[in-house]
């Protein structure tokens, strides 16, 4: 569910090619990544940018069936993209802004 940087989305299509996937993220850039893999990946990965209790209703601007998923994979927490970049706010070790909001649009 958590795209990231859509490594695990990248895997499971690799091992299970007739599988769709779709990834929701709040973070505005694994947005973006997940944007450019529906976009690679036509008809197989479809992009949604929300919140974990959004979902019922950002599942059915996209037509999926209450009870028609047949997995789910949840990647909580932060990711290096956030740790690893000062501007992000999450780091503790890095200078930088003190912000830790996963939707802070930083990089616009």
């Amino acid at each position: 569910m958590t795209f990231g940087a859509g490594g695990h989305s990248r895997a499971f299509l690799e091992v299970s090619p007739d599988s769709s996937v779709l990834a929701l993220d709040r973070d505005p850039l694994a947005y973006r990544l997940a944007q450019e893999l529906e976009d690679e990946m036509k008809g197989k990965v479809t992009a949604l940018n929300g919140h974990f209790s959004e979902l019922p209703q950002l599942l059915g601007k996209v037509k999926v069936r209450p009870g028609s998923l047949d997995a789910v994979l949840m990647d909580l927490g932060v990711s290096s993209m956030q740790l690893d970049t000062s501007q992000r706010g999450f780091s503790i070790s890095l200078d930088g802004p003190l912000d830790m909001r996963m939707d802070a649009d930083w990089f616009a």
